[in-house]
């Protein structure tokens, strides 16, 4: 395992001036106040494995939701943050939420929460407050594990983890620095990433092993776990490693290339892995041994999804593009971000029948256009305009509805929107 110096990654969502939080005093409890470690475990939520309870709905991040179809969809229900917003987890009848509400100052000293919603008209069945960091969110989706709900926070303190039936404290963890990815949950251990470092916790909040990246790797993607195997992504010197989820994690393989690696999407034995930048790449490589099966060139901006026979992406050009898992090969691409000054950059959310994603308005007079558009021949099929300008990280679907998260240019505002045929 390399253990080298560590250089400072600023992540572009994280804030400027944070509230410290002093170390543990050997009462057992973190410079928070929050536990070091819980004594007991939860159970599983009921359908847990059904829902969207991480980031790209599973493990592998497929961002695939084949029980979910939405054929005419108008808005249920939304909600507002005035500080900030991340894209939720949903499990059984509950949406969980972290964000923020900012003071009418701006000037920070507002509150970062998590809250669990109930899923049929967006009511609050509980609320969490998050210590130390006022209204400055990292961005980082929540992950449901096992019954606890886990925050990566834009403070030293770093991880925060929650009773998802109640909201009560569990356990946080001092990483020394903002955590800005989403954490996985993978055969009964939780990953988080601080951008030099993997750590690996088990559901106590007990450290098994702490992976680092090294010089000049720099990780700003969120770990994903398939085949028996934790893949971990860097960039600047681009890197997928493979680790072992017990013991050590030690690595079972290194794939290298001159690249800025983000989130892998995992599937049919190979992980797809976006390079962004300068060299805009997918690339398949192959989980066994860590080979290459092909590489094409794409101008990604965004992460990938999969329903398993193709891979969906947006680009810089504001384009929807499929292309096959096998090798590459495109098979449609459509325009949705027409206007000049408008953007397509939310991560692909598939459904039933749907690939569907969110433009940006060209200014911020405009309204956000959420669009469905057919899995097989990229043809639209529906879509929906909001009451504002910009789409926020991508869309998640559980339930029979679609949860759109968006933001106001020009106004802190911040809405989670939920779409469904009701």
């Amino acid at each position: 395992m390399p253990s080298h110096s560590r250089r400072r990654f600023l992540a572009a969502v994280g804030a400027a001036s944070l509230a410290g939080c002093t170390l543990a005093d050997g009462t057992g409890l973190g410079g928070d106040g929050w536990p070091e470690t819980a004594e007991t475990t939860t159970d599983p939520l009921p359908d847990e494995s059904n829902g969207w309870p991480q980031f790209g709905r599973d493990a592998r991040h497929s961002g695939f939701a084949p029980e979910v179809r939405i054929d005419d969809p108008t808005e249920e229900w939304s909600v507002e943050r005035s500080g900030g917003l991340a894209t939720p987890a949903v499990v059984g009848d509950r949406v969980f939420v972290y964000g923020s509400t900012a003071t009418e100052s701006g000037d920070g000293d507002g509150e970062c929460m998590v809250d669990a919603l109930r899923a049929s008209d967006g009511r609050r069945e509980w609320r969490r407050p998050l210590p130390g960091f006022g209204d400055a969110i990292s961005g980082c989706p929540p992950l449901v594990y096992h019954g606890s709900v886990y925050v990566g926070t834009a403070s030293r303190t770093g991880i925060h983890v929650i009773d998802a039936r109640d909201g009560s404290p569990r356990w946080s963890h001092e990483t020394g620095g903002s955590i800005n990815e989403a954490a996985l949950g993978y055969r009964g251990t939780v990953y988080s990433s601080t951008g030099s470092e993997l750590l690996a916790f088990d559901q106590r909040g007990r450290e098994q092993w702490t992976y680092r990246t090294g010089d000049d790797r720099l990780a700003s993607g969120s770990p994903a776990g398939a085949d028996g195997r934790v893949l971990y992504t860097t960039s600047i010197v681009g890197t997928v490693v493979a680790l072992e989820p017990g013991g050590t994690g030690s690595s079972d393989w290194r794939y290298v290339r001159e690249a800025s690696f983000g989130t892998p999407t995992v599937a049919n034995g190979a992980a797809y892995v976006p390079a962004r930048f300068e060299n805009s790449r997918i690339h398949a490589v192959d989980l066994a041994d860590g080979e290459r099966r092909w590489k094409r060139p794409v101008d990604l901006v965004t992460g990938l999804a999969t329903d398993g026979d193709r891979l969906y992406g947006a680009t810089g050009s504001g384009d929807l593009v499929a292309v096959t898992t096998v090798d590459g090969t495109e098979r449609w691409r459509t325009t949705l971000a027409e206007s000049e000054g408008a953007n397509l950059d939310t991560r692909p959310l598939v459904t039933d029948r749907s690939v569907v994603v969110t433009a940006d308005a060209a200014d911020a007079s405009g309204s956000a256009t959420t669009t469905a558009v057919d899995r097989r021949t990229g043809e639209r099929r529906w879509s929906v305009d909001h009451a504002v300008d910009r789409g926020l990280r991508g869309a998640v679907a559980a339930g029979g509805r679609v949860y759109v998260p968006l933001y106001a240019s020009d106004e802190p505002v911040y809405r989670l929107v939920a779409l469904s045929d009701r």
